[in-house]
């Protein structure tokens, strides 16, 4: 079985229940499952900082490090248990971030055993997640080097009577939940050394806005530094390769952390809720190509005003100079 990687931060409450929906599939108990814990961000409080913003801090920081400690200690009982075949933490010292996580607990982990499933401590999985991750896995491996990444989430969608597959090929994945192997993940340019050539090359931009409007200006925004995704390189090089993902046609992934309590997703959001879907038994994975019917739907999912695109282009513009 392909090892879980399980990111996890400060919520105990989420990463519980992503951990029980796991052991509800049936291969939990023949996987390795190594779990990331992050440390505790610790802001310092400026110079010239009255008093009372000093204590505000120190209260904020010392919540922090009560909910990183309890999310620990969760961790180490689901280690004791061995309900899997083997439970394997890493406890970072001081925070990496998520980014920085996710690259280097996957590098890790995959140098070692050549592909990995990944979710994050907000992702509750259905019981047919880990199946449909590994047939995939098998399947795509040599088969067909077009597909780059193995998904677990896809947004609501009216798949078409006539479609005869339960996953469909779409040229954007998920970062809820997903698998991929070493040599695409290898592939990966962490610095987007290439972004100089994208940045102003509008038939590249739109491009890499087929599969959702928003990606262009995400990835200005990542490379000027005001946001810091692995997500978005990710999805960079998938789409410089030429390579797409691989998705359920009814989700299998429940994301739960858009609920205020996010590090990075602080509003309450329901854009991406859906229901749990359940894999087949057996699915005939097969060399298919994306459907337009699926990929404008999925992509709809994604849609920004023209008036939206204009204002963050124009910020990013003026920020490059």
């Amino acid at each position: 079985m392909t090892p879980i990687v399980l990111f996890a931060y400060n919520r105990p409450d989420h990463l519980k229940k992503t951990v029980e929906a796991l052991k509800a599939n049936k291969e939990a108990k023949e996987s390795i499952l190594y779990i990331f814990s992050d440390g505790p961000r610790i802001k310092k409080a400026p110079a010239d900082a009255s008093a009372e913003l000093i204590r505000q801090t120190d209260e904020k920081n010392e919540k922090t490090r009560q909910a990183v400690e309890e999310t620990r200690q969760y961790i180490r009982a689901v280690a004791d248990e061995s309900f899997f075949r083997e439970v394997i933490v890493t406890e970072a010292p001081e925070n990496k971030g998520l980014a920085t996580s996710i690259i280097t607990g996957v590098d890790w982990v995959i140098n070692r055993h050549g592909r990995v499933i990944v979710i994050e401590d907000d992702a509750v999985c259905a019981p047919g997640f880990l199946r449909f991750m590994n047939d995939a896995l098998d399947f795509y491996e040599s088969y067909d080097r077009k597909i780059w990444m193995i998904g677990g989430y896809c947004p609501k969608l009216d798949i078409p009577q006539d479609y005869a597959y339960d996953f469909y090929v779409m040229g954007r994945g998920s970062s809820f939940a997903w698998a991929t192997w070493k040599d695409r993940w290898q592939k990966i340019d962490w610095t987007v050394a290439s972004y100089r050539d994208f940045r102003n090359n509008h038939r590249l931009r739109r491009a890499f806005n087929r599969y959702g409007d928003d990606r262009a200006n995400m990835l200005d925004a990542q490379m000027l530094g005001k946001i810091d995704s692995w997500a978005v390189r990710f999805a960079y090089e998938m789409f410089r390769n030429g390579m797409y993902a691989v998705l359920p046609t009814r989700s299998l992934i429940q994301t739960i952390g858009r609920d205020g309590t996010g590090t990075h997703a602080t509003q309450v959001s329901h854009d991406f809720d859906v229901e749990l879907g359940e894999a087949p038994q057996n699915i005939a994975f097969a060399d298919v190509d994306p459907d337009e019917r699926i990929v404008k739907q999925h992509t709809a999912y994604f849609k920004r005003s023209k008036a939206y695109l204009f204002r963050q282009y124009v910020k990013n513009c003026l920020l490059k100079k």
